[in-house]
């Protein structure tokens, strides 16, 4: 991630795609290099949300399991 991507943010979105589970593996390090890297003028991490794509009614079930995905924001 280079500084052109996240200068003067107030907060960001860390998004995983539902149907790739190697993209939901990789929230935690996503999370860790925003907390390394950015930082409100206080010195507080900037607040982060995480959004899951691709959810839909015509979907075939997901990889990434509601339960994993609930024990993970904990």
């Amino acid at each position: 991630m280079t500084s052109t991507y996240y200068r003067y943010a107030i907060a960001a979105v860390v998004v995983f795609d539902l149907e790739r589970p190697a993209t939901f593996d990789s929230v935690a390090k996503w999370h860790a290099d925003l907390n390394d890297k950015v930082m409100l003028a206080n010195g507080d991490p900037v607040p982060a949300i995480l959004l899951a794509n691709k959810v839909c009614c015509n979907c075939a079930p997901t990889s990434v399991s509601n339960s994993r995905f609930l024990t993970s924001c904990q």
